[in-house]
């Protein structure tokens, strides 16, 4: 027996004993690997659960506050034509108007055709004031929507006295609805 028989022995116990760990932990392990899987995926559905959850809620509510919306709205194009029509009767509205989108010009005639009023748009453009000016004098009201230059508004309205006139500013076609009712009530 030499001192190499003894260094080759004890790195024999030593690699059994590696070989001998790394078995057992691939035995044992395998089964907490597999348990963190189980547990991992039971997170995962439970996190799906609860989001289909929210998500079902979040629906029911999106639904209701559509239902909401669509009833006011129903309401709205009801109301003004009924609460109006007596007050606007043998009025006519002329708007001269700038920067305003095709829909809220639809919407507004919308009302004003509900409201049963003569009415006429005309899309101000600088270059063709004063030449090509719109006649008025048929109309009882001008409404200036969005407009700037009331240098040639003025000239409008100096060819005819009895005008009323009503400068809007912004987007809401329902402001300025209000805004025509508070004139008109005014006028009266």
């Amino acid at each position: 027996m030499n001192l190499r028989y003894h260094i080759f022995t004890i790195s024999a116990i030593f690699a059994a004993l590696g070989i001998g760990i790394l078995i057992g932990t691939c035995i044992i392990g395998d089964e907490g690997l597999l348990e963190e899987q189980q547990r991992i995926i039971r997170d995962i559905s439970n996190d799906i659960n609860r989001l289909k959850e929210e998500n079902s809620r979040l629906l029911k509510n999106l639904n209701t506050l559509e239902a909401d919306l669509n009833y006011k709205k129903n309401i709205e194009q009801k109301l003004y034509p009924l609460l109006l029509k007596d007050l606007m009767e043998g009025r006519s509205f002329f708007l001269l108007y700038n920067n305003v989108s095709e829909e809220k010009l639809d919407e507004f005639a919308y009302y004003l055709k509900l409201m049963n009023v003569d009415y006429d748009f005309y899309k101000y453009k600088k270059e063709d004031w004063p030449g090509q000016a719109p006649d008025i004098s048929c109309f009882s009201h001008l409404i200036t929507w969005n407009l700037k230059e009331d240098l040639y508004v003025n000239a409008l309205l100096n060819e005819k006295q009895d005008f009323s006139l009503l400068n809007f500013q912004g987007d809401d076609v329902q402001d300025l609805i209000i805004n025509i009712i508070k004139e008109v009530l005014n006028d009266k």
